[in-house]
């Protein structure tokens, strides 16, 4: 993919290319047009010179050329200068050249053409006039053609001078363009060195002023450090906890194996069968925590999904456990659909969790009940006892591991895990 500075560049330079050819064009254009506009009038100079010295006497036509009009030939250094005069309308040569192109006469104005004569290009102005003389006159035409050498020339340098002008324009706006992106892109670049100049753990918010532009990236760039905090917090609450769980039953299965060994009392093979069926439990739930991160990326969790219907999954996976522990596992429920955004996988573990733990630890209850209401979702007992569930989470050795993943999973489905007198509950913002 190509760097921003090589984007910019190209958005800058690529119309550049063009636009400069069109302004150089335009240029050349008009500087030949003006160039020609001045040659053609310095042509038409000397033919009315010419004809201005043009008199009529004895019936015939005769010229007496004058001084600027044969200064104005005698440039034969830089061009050949050819002329005519012929009386009109019989077109007889009075002077001049007799081969030289007749062109088409307006009275009103001056005719002006370019043509081969001799070989050559030539420019041609022709100027009709009369001359009088006691009251008689006599219709006569000027002609007069200079070659195109010298005009060719100055069409070729005005040409290159476009051409270099155009270069030197292109050229200085690359420079400027190369200087204005790397000025422009220099609050990104500080951007990253204040990144890279961080340790691995220094997950602190970008505090750094930054243009409109890059505010925003400087904002998501904050909530991703802030994610990373997060998730870097709870692995070593996750790290903890596991210790804590694993500890616990292995040392106590290792004392009575020791006292059993040693003469002791005898094994409970009952007992210890039921200890390592809640092991190989706790073993699936701490796999489970450890994976609970990754579901964000391998699962959709902004499906919509059904709170009534999660409920009723529930309630049916428990059932009969619940009913052998002597409580009365039910669903409440004034909807037939609740809908909210979220993951079905992830909220069906959190309410098996939910149970779990009230059939296990709901002292003194007979009746547990998943309840849901307008966007909510939770598990209540009867109980006596009070609960702090979620306090007891924040206390080393008292937290319960299926609560620590009911509160990772809502993180997950961005809901709210509270606590009530009777149990937990979920609940959604979202509308």
């Amino acid at each position: 993919m190509l760097r921003i500075r090589t984007r910019l560049l190209i958005g800058i330079l690529l119309p550049l290319v063009p636009l400069t050819a069109l302004f150089m064009g335009a240029v050349y254009v008009q500087g030949r047009a003006t160039n020609e506009v001045a040659y053609d009038q310095v042509l038409l100079g000397s033919a009315l010179a010419i004809a201005d010295r043009v008199v009529l006497e004895n019936e015939e036509l005769s010229i007496d050329l004058p001084y600027v009009a044969l200064q104005m030939l005698a440039r034969s250094g830089e061009e050949r200068v050819f002329y005519a005069v012929r009386s009109l309308p019989d077109g007889e040569l009075v002077t001049g050249y007799r081969d030289l192109p007749q062109l088409s006469l307006d009275p009103a104005e001056p005719h002006l053409q370019t043509l081969d004569f001799r070989g050559e290009e030539v420019r041609v102005v022709a100027v009709q006039s009369r001359a009088l003389n006691y009251g008689r006159e006599q219709n006569f035409a000027v002609y007069v053609a200079e070659t195109t050498d010298a005009r060719r020339q100055v069409y070729a340098e005005l040409l290159r001078l476009c051409i270099a002008a155009g270069l030197i324009l292109a050229f200085g706006t690359l420079v400027i363009s190369v200087i204005a992106v790397q000025f422009g892109l220099r609050p990104l670049q500080q951007l990253a060195s204040a990144i890279s100049e961080r340790g691995e753990r220094d997950l602190r918010p970008i505090v750094r002023r930054a243009p409109p532009e890059a505010a925003a990236l400087v904002k998501e760039i904050n909530a991703l450090l802030n994610r990373l905090d997060h998730t870097l917090t709870s692995h070593r609450s996750f790290v903890r906890t596991t210790s804590h769980q694993l500890r616990t039953p292995l040392a106590e299965l290792k004392a009575e194996l020791e006292r059993a060994a040693n003469g002791g009392a005898p094994l409970n093979l009952s007992d210890l069968a039921k200890r390592i069926d809640g092991l190989s439990r706790l073993v699936q739930q701490i796999l489970l925590l450890s994976r609970v991160e990754d579901q964000q990326r391998s699962q959709d969790l902004r499906q919509r999904i059904d709170l009534v219907s999660a409920a009723k999954r529930a309630v049916a996976a428990h059932w009969r456990r619940a009913h052998d522990a002597g409580l009365d596992l039910g669903l409440d429920s004034k909807s037939e659909q609740v809908w909210v955004t979220g993951n079905d996988l992830l909220l069906d573990e959190a309410l098996n969790n939910l149970i779990e733990n009230a059939i296990q630890h709901a002292k003194g209850a007979n009746k547990v009940s998943v309840q849901v209401d307008d966007r909510l979702i939770g598990v209540f007992d009867n109980g006596t006892e009070p609960k702090e569930l979620l306090k007891n989470l924040e206390v080393s050795g008292t937290g319960r591991f299926g609560i620590t993943i009911v509160k990772q999973i809502a993180d997950l489905l961005s809901c709210r895990l509270r606590e009530l007198p009777e149990g937990l509950q979920l609940s959604w913002a979202d509308r």
